[in-house]
């Protein structure tokens, strides 16, 4: 059952795992993130804990389409933490309907199922199932407007009695497209560079939304995918001697990895290559498309899915070690880049 734009709010401040299972999909990542995180906060709400993340267990799509079991396993599992429980199944597509409508005949007590996918048209398959279904789920996350985006803006400043000029917001909305999360991540710089209380010119907007490390890291993600290793180490030897941080860089290139995923299930379902790199917000730099043209050629679902599995690990190690971040991202950007110029179809 469809959830309208109006009552998502309301939705997600009263979701209980009686709906068994939720779809989140659409064209705008940032926003598909922030309302999986709304819904996950608000579910584990009354839970006298400040980490709930022992209660919330990630599945592969492409894993589970193979063991469709493991939900219901998982959906059963007994945590010494909580009786509440979420599980989490990212870039799902139309391939795991068989799977969902199984596991909600009878879905685990206590244990929410959330699924997050890209753009679904109205005749796929899942997003029908979840549209038609009488206690399932669907929110729709598209683009915002730029009067949205704006009054993201001027909220999340005005939190901090931050001050910003028209000009200044104007150049910030041009540079940043609509993205809910790359905006809310340069206004959080933004609020760091002004501090509480200041004010933000278009002279400071300019100078850290077109910073050096994003161009860099932008680069990195590209020469890693394209397998060109001694590019690659050139430019993370710029980034760690600015100080970027480990987890940064991964983030960076675990959002490339599910933009070419989300190139992938597009195009595999029949949309044209050109029109879905068109269509993300932010728009990718003209001068970048030749190369994500490139990586669409030799990164197949299994090499990306793999790729994605190396990165989440290493993620969840450098939370753990500290001192040996830098090793470890060394390691895995090195595994890429050969990965990268392996045929794995």
């Amino acid at each position: 059952m469809k959830v309208h734009n109006s009552q998502i709010n309301d939705f997600i401040n009263k979701v209980n795992s009686n709906y068994g299972a939720i779809l989140v999909y659409g064209t705008d990542y940032g926003l598909i993130c922030e309302k999986v995180n709304d819904l996950v906060k608000s579910y584990f709400k009354n839970i006298n804990s400040n980490d709930v993340s022992h209660n919330v267990v990630e599945i592969n799509s492409q894993e589970l389409i193979k063991e469709p079991r493991l939900l219901v396993e998982e959906s059963q599992s007994i945590s010494l933490l909580s009786s509440k429980k979420i599980i989490k199944i990212n870039n799902v597509t139309d391939s795991i309907k068989k799977v969902i409508s199984s596991y909600l005949e009878k879905p685990g007590e206590d244990c929410l199922v959330l699924l997050q996918g890209n753009s679904f048209s109205p005749s796929s398959a899942i997003r029908k199932f979840f549209e038609d279904h009488d206690t399932a789920k669907i929110i729709a996350c598209y683009s915002d407007d730029t009067q949205n985006i704006e009054i993201m803006i001027t909220n999340m400043l005005k939190k901090e009695n931050i001050s910003i000029d028209i000009d200044a917001k104007k150049a910030l909305i041009e540079r940043l497209g609509l993205d809910r999360l790359v905006t809310k991540t340069e206004i959080e710089k933004a609020i760091l560079f002004a501090g509480e209380g200041g004010n933000l010119n278009y002279k400071d907007t300019i100078s850290f939304v077109g910073d050096q490390t994003l161009i860099n890291l932008e680069k990195l993600s590209d020469t890693t995918f394209l397998g060109d290793l001694k590019s690659t180490f050139s430019i993370l030897l710029r980034l760690e001697k600015d100080n970027t941080s480990s987890v940064e860089i991964i983030r960076v290139l675990l959002r490339q990895l599910h933009n070419l995923l989300r190139i992938k299930i597009s195009t595999m379902s029949g949309l044209n290559l050109e029109t879905v790199i068109n269509s993300f917000r932010p728009p990718i730099y003209f001068k970048r498309k030749p190369n994500i043209y490139k990586q669409n050629k030799s990164w197949s679902s299994k090499k990306i899915n793999r790729a994605l599995s190396m990165l989440y690990k290493t993620e969840i190690e450098c939370k753990k070690s500290g001192a040996i971040q830098k090793t470890l991202v060394r390691q895995v950007i090195l595994g890429l880049c050969l990965l990268a110029s392996k045929n794995i179809n």
